[in-house]
């Protein structure tokens, strides 16, 4: 009786897979990866070892009344029988075990069943090993033969049955052969000699056999573990990307490239569109997107077969009541192991961005439009007063005048600025391109800021020269860009240093103007944001340089319109270098 065993819940069997699912959060911690080995290795062993130990019983009974039938002429009655009702009683230690096993064993029980099993096993083995003791007659080849062959049987038997556990296949073959092998040599004579060094051979054979299999039992639990660790990591990784795919705040379809099937989709898609699932999966996508579209359609393929992705692209879709909303697109192009191409696109509803964009725009609009013409009279008014009467104003109110004119002036660029800005923005701003010769622009735009920068003291010079440099750009937007490189140059140098303008041709045939001042620079925190709208590295209310924040967003604005480059070069503490730089043109070449 095993008391340890004895009061577990019924178990029909143990499998890895049972294993596996007790041990689930083994196998997605790596740092438990052999415990998880180990404990399959053992589970794994104690199923198959019991699982075969009902025909190991009916096997041992069978072969061991064959040898009670072969050998009752030439051993004592009692003594054969005697060995025959210990082989029983142990047969019946190993039935009753199994028992045990099958009704009362649990998965946390594990070591006393492999102990008692391997018990028993190696009993059998003992029991089988008095045979050539007490069943081997003496100058009887024939019935030693047969004991041998026996016993060659029971053995081998057992080295397949059992060589997932070395202990108990070479406690159980070992010593029944070992001393079959001295009756053979205590019998002496070239024959038994010959017996005995054939089942030396075959001991040293099945003994290596079993060694090797359980190694091999090894490595195969050890392959099946790791098969199921990526399995549960590959689960696992499967079910954040379906709660990720299912959770998103962005529509998903998946599409296939070739037919234009509709594969999958997620419940925020079926909800931007209107469309049931099934409707949907019924749904020629081509009818998603409106007939406006169709460059960008076939634009966004061929993005897909040269690139492997397209977007974003702001685009529309047709709802199911027929209602457009505004989306912007995204995809990339995936293949299957068969070869199937799958193209997975990312739709964003931006019908809120548009109509922010939209207010933000009509109000920009509005407020500067309604702020211009009031603002004019007000500024023509003041600068009369400060410049035709000033011998007759009191000099506190001169001080006012001068102050009342500096603002209207500088809120009166920063209504400029919002107008240019709105009409860059909603493409109203128009560009005339063609090839110009830009040396004697950028003289022209150096020469109508001297005033401005003869107010701070410095000096403007063009030090580099590039004649015959033409590129294709709108001279009075040109003009425009380089007025507001000058004037950041102008306002950061100090009091009676240089501004210096470059015009060269780069190694890539491009032509770079360059406007260079020595101020304090950029401060490396800023220099992300040195392009956006209302950006100023002095924010405050007291800030020593005016300004909109808006003069550099126009710029960068503007070049690009113009299919130019713009860029920046600066050290804190020696000043900066912003330049401009397009493609090299021929005057008189095709546009």
């Amino acid at each position: 009786m095993c008391p340890d065993i004895q009061n577990g819940p019924t178990l029909e069997k143990i499998t890895v897979n049972d294993v596996y699912t007790k041990n689930t959060n083994l196998f997605l911690n790596g740092s438990a990866a052999n415990e998880t080995v180990n404990t399959l290795l053992d589970h794994e062993r104690l199923s198959l070892l019991y699982r075969g130990l009902p025909s190991a019983i009916a096997g041992n009974l069978i072969l061991a009344l064959i040898l009670t039938y072969t050998q009752r002429d030439v051993i004592e009655s009692t003594i054969l029988f005697a060995w025959l009702a210990a082989m029983v009683l142990i047969l019946m230690w190993r039935t009753f075990i199994f028992y045990q096993f099958r009704h009362q064993i649990t998965l946390t029980h594990k070591k006393n069943p492999l102990i008692h099993l391997r018990t028993s096993t190696i009993a059998t083995g003992l029991i089988w090993s008095f045979s050539p003791a007490f069943l081997f007659p003496a100058a009887d080849i024939a019935h030693q033969t047969t004991l041998s062959f026996v016993l060659a049987g029971v053995c081998a038997a057992a080295a397949a049955s059992l060589s997932m556990d070395r202990i108990s296949a070479l406690g159980f073959i070992v010593p029944p052969l070992l001393n079959l092998i001295f009756a053979f040599l205590l019998e002496g004579g070239k024959t038994s000699l010959t017996m005995a060094l054939m089942t030396v051979l075959f001991l040293g054979f099945v003994a290596i056999s079993c060694v090797r299999n359980e190694r091999q039992f090894r490595e195969n639990i050890s392959l099946r573990s790791l098969a199921l660790q990526r399995e549960a990591a590959l689960e696992n990784s499967e079910a954040r990307l379906r709660s990720l795919f299912d959770l998103s705040p962005f529509g998903i379809v998946l599409v296939d490239f070739n037919s234009g099937d509709i594969i999958e989709l997620n419940e925020r898609m079926l909800s931007l569109s209107g469309y049931t699932k099934d409707e949907f999966f019924r749904l020629d996508q081509q009818k998603l997107i409106p007939d406006d579209y169709e460059n960008q359609k076939l634009a966004m393929r061929t993005s897909l077969i040269n690139t492997g992705r397209y977007g974003p692209y702001e685009n529309e879709i047709v709802q199911r009541n027929g209602d457009r909303i505004p989306v912007l697109l995204n995809g990339v192009l995936t293949e299957e192991d068969n070869g199937r191409k799958l193209v997975w696109s990312i739709i964003e509803d931006i019908s809120d961005r548009k109509r922010i964009d939209k207010m933000k725009n009509e109000f920009v609009s509005t407020v500067s439009h309604e702020l211009r013409t009031p603002l004019t009279a007000i500024s023509g008014a003041i600068s009369l007063l400060a410049n035709h009467f000033t011998n007759t104003w009191p000099e506190p109110m001169q001080n006012m005048l001068s102050i009342a004119q500096s603002n209207s002036q500088r809120l009166s660029h920063l209504i400029n600025d919002l107008l240019d800005i709105e009409k860059i923005a909603s493409g109203k701003m128009t560009f005339n391109l063609e090839p110009h010769a830009i040396l004697p622009l950028v003289e022209q735009s150096i020469e109508m800021s001297k005033p401005y920068a003869l107010n701070y003291g410095v000096q403007l010079v063009l030090s580099e020269q590039s004649k015959n440099a033409n590129v294709v750009i709108d001279p009075v937007r040109f003009q425009q860009v380089l007025a507001n490189l000058l004037s950041n140059a102008i306002k950061f140098s100090p009091k009676g240093e240089r501004v210096n303008v470059l015009v060269q041709r780069m190694p890539n045939n491009n032509v770079r103007v360059s406007v260079t001042d020595v101020g304090a620079g950029i401060p490396e925190d800023f220099r992300k944001h040195i392009f956006q709208k209302f950006s100023q590295a002095d924010s405050s209310d007291k800030r020593a340089k005016g300004g909109t924040g808006l003069g550099l967003a126009i710029t960068k604005e503007l070049v690009e319109k113009m299919n130019g480059t713009i860029g920046f070069d600066s050290e804190e503490g020696k000043g900066s270098t912003f330049w401009v730089e397009w493609k090299s043109e021929e005057i008189g070449q095709k546009l």
